[in-house]
């Protein structure tokens, strides 16, 4: 038997997700980097109730063209895009430092944990460079 000692804040937050009734939990035990790792997965299905406004707005943030947003009632009324504004430098550094990681990769001298530090340093780079302008853009609409 191992016991396992538990954060005092992890179980206050273990206990709030306990509180919203998840709809599977799970327990996973593995082993990383010799430590034995224990994660607590709980599922939660969200049921979305349909809006008595019959006008809906979809909002494609994934677009290559930054945001696309259609009105729809029954049928596509209006579809507007609006593009993100120029992130320079950021993407310049993002495109170096990918470069860098899929050069290693191929050359065989890098290991998985250190491409997903590379994955996190390009997030952080990215990091508060779309929000503030997505932001506007939806309280425009």
């Amino acid at each position: 038997m191992v016991e396992v000692e538990i954060p005092k804040r992890a179980l206050e937050w273990l206990n709030k997700r306990l509180a919203e009734n998840p709809d599977r939990k799970t327990v996973r035990v593995f082993e990383r980097d010799g430590r034995l790792v224990v994660q607590i997965v709980l599922h939660k299905r969200n049921v979305v109730e349909r809006p008595g406004n019959p006008l809906l707005v979809v909002v494609d943030l994934n677009s290559s063209h930054g945001i696309v947003v259609h009105y729809w009632d029954g049928k596509l009324i209006k579809t507007k895009k609006y593009r993100p504004p120029n992130r320079g430098w950021r993407w310049r550094q993002v495109r170096r430092l990918m470069m860098l990681r899929d050069r290693l990769y191929n050359l065989g001298t890098i290991t998985q944990r250190q491409i997903n530090i590379y994955s996190s340093l390009i997030r952080t780079t990215l990091r508060g460079s779309a929000k503030p302008w997505i932001q506007q853009v939806l309280i425009g609409l």
